[in-house]
C-alpha cells in the first residue's frame, strides 16, 4: 500500500511541476504596474481561459498531493 501511494505521490509531483511550468508568467504585469505601464495592477489584466484552467487543475492537484502525503504519513 505504501509503495503504491509513494508512486502516486511521485507522479502527482511531476504532473504538478509540469503544470506550474506551463502557466504564463505574471511578472510582466507586476512590473508594468510599478512602472506605470498600460497594464495596471488593478486595471486591464487579461487572463486567458487556458491560464484559468491550468490554475484550477494545479490547485486540485496540489490538494490531492497534500492529502496523499498526509495519508502516507498516517499509514507509515
Amino acid at each position: 500500500m505504501t509503495l503504491a501511494l509513494g508512486i502516486i505521490i511521485i507522479l502527482l509531483a511531476i504532473a504538478l511541476t509540469v503544470l506550474v511550468l506551463m502557466q504564463s508568467g505574471k511578472g510582466k504585469e507586476l512590473g508594468s504596474a510599478i512602472a506605470g505601464g498600460n497594464n495596471s495592477y488593478l486595471g486591464n489584466t487579461k487572463t486567458s481561459d487556458k491560464d484559468k484552467l491550468l490554475f484550477k487543475i494545479t490547485a486540485v492537484l496540489a490538494a490531492v498531493l497534500t492529502v496523499c502525503v498526509l495519508v502516507l504519513y498516517v499509514i507509515a
